[in-house]
């Protein structure tokens, strides 16, 4: 079965537009609330690390998503908690990730 040159180069132009989506972040103008104190469980597991709870945002106000824990995706993983950063045009959310 071929496929034509066009339609790979439509379906290789529409992964690419996916890729800048995703790198996409909202910058909001009014600060988080503080963070609320949040009593964490015991882990799962050894390979299991606590994500923080933080407030997101949804429509003009924020939200509290509770943390929860995450299994590492491979062993020795450590996860760095994500947080807001202030800038110049408002806050931003910087993802937390495994390192």
């Amino acid at each position: 079965m071929k496929t034509s040159p066009l339609k790979t180069l439509a379906f290789a132009a529409f992964l690419f537009g996916i890729s800048l989506l995703s790198a996409c972040t909202a910058t909001v103008r009014t600060a988080p609330p503080p963070v609320q104190t949040e009593v964490i469980p015991v882990a799962p597991g050894p390979r299991y690390a606590w994500v923080p709870g933080r407030h997101v945002r949804r429509g003009r106000s924020y939200v509290w998503q509770p943390g929860y824990y995450q299994a590492a995706p491979r062993a020795g993983r450590v996860y760095t908690q994500g947080y807001w950063r202030q800038g110049p045009r408002g806050y931003r959310w910087v993802p937390g990730r495994w390192r």
